[in-house]
């Protein structure tokens, strides 16, 4: 038998294989989603927090519904105030009930629910401020894979992640959107991750 006869037939099948060797390399992660999306998403555990309107957010409120997640505080002098900005301007680019926009502070000492609500309101309206018991926020931010530090003195400042956490409609972190934010990419990366099944 020809080897010349069984080369053609076999460039498509070789080319396929070459492919499927380089996706597993890559981890299964599409190249544009590389060092954002997660091969492993990360589950949340159950926790327990609360809002100015004397509401409570749990685990299963997250259930069916992606969300835009970011660990942050009020007194944030730098990183907070222009990412909560991009977040408003994202949930004016997405549909309206396609996601849900929260912002999780790490500071319950300094940031009671109703001072988080006036907070989060000057950036957008869908934009929800929720804190909790230090135990519990500890829980949650170490779940997520992500990471806070407080200061020291009167005047304290909190070293904490700047990316923004994307929860995926089974309560899992399916990617971490890293700054610089920019709403429209913000958008366009979302529409990738909604594609991309790990």
């Amino acid at each position: 038998m020809r080897w010349s006869r069984l080369l053609p037939p076999l460039v498509p099948a070789l080319a396929l294989m070459g492919a499927g060797a380089l996706w597993w390399t890559a981890g299964g992660t599409p190249a544009e989603l590389r060092g954002i999306a997660l091969n492993e998403p990360c589950p949340l555990p159950t926790f327990r927090l609360g809002n100015g309107e004397g509401e409570a957010l749990e685990r299963e409120d997250l259930l069916g519904q992606w969300h835009f997640v970011y660990f942050g505080y009020t007194h944030c002098p730098d990183v907070c105030p222009p990412t909560l900005a991009r977040l408003g301007e994202l949930a004016d680019l997405l549909p309206a009930g396609e996601a849900g926009y929260l912002f999780v502070s790490v500071d319950p000492a300094r940031d009671d629910p109703a001072q988080l609500a006036e907070y989060t309101d000057y950036f957008h309206e869908r934009l929800q401020g929720y804190t909790g018991t230090r135990a519990g926020i500890d829980r949650l931010v170490a779940a997520a894979g992500a990471h806070y530090r407080l200061g020291e003195g009167a005047d304290y400042t909190v070293d904490h992640s700047a990316g923004v956490f994307l929860v995926g409609p089974e309560a899992r972190v399916r990617a971490v959107l890293p700054p610089p934010h920019r709403p429209a990419e913000m958008a366009e990366l979302f529409r990738d991750v909604q594609k991309y099944s790990p």
